[in-house]
């Protein structure tokens, strides 16, 4: 069992294991200083080191791991939604 454990644990740690604080930075560094980042607005930007829910690896950008994020339907629903709500609470 120690064996399994050891083994399990030396597989996992690298993906476990906190990244740098310059590594954690260099998103938000992009986002800030790069002009390429202008071109994406409301785009989702990650750590390329990091798998995501569909499996897909961050990157600059990456599409966001939920497609309701990006449903034109949704969004209107959601304005329409919010429009509503407002107008009762102002009322």
């Amino acid at each position: 069992m120690k064996v399994l454990f050891k083994v399990m644990f030396s597989l996992l740690s690298n993906m476990l294991r906190p990244i740098s604080i310059e590594d954690g930075a260099q998103t938000t560094l992009h986002c800030l200083l790069s002009d390429e980042a202008l071109k994406h607005n409301g785009a989702y930007f990650a750590q390329k080191c990091y798998p995501h829910r569909n499996g897909e690896r961050g990157g600059w950008p990456f599409n966001s791991p939920n497609p309701e994020a990006t449903d034109d339907a949704v969004a209107d629903k959601l304005w329409s939604v919010t429009k509503d709500t407002i107008a009762e609470l102002t009322a």
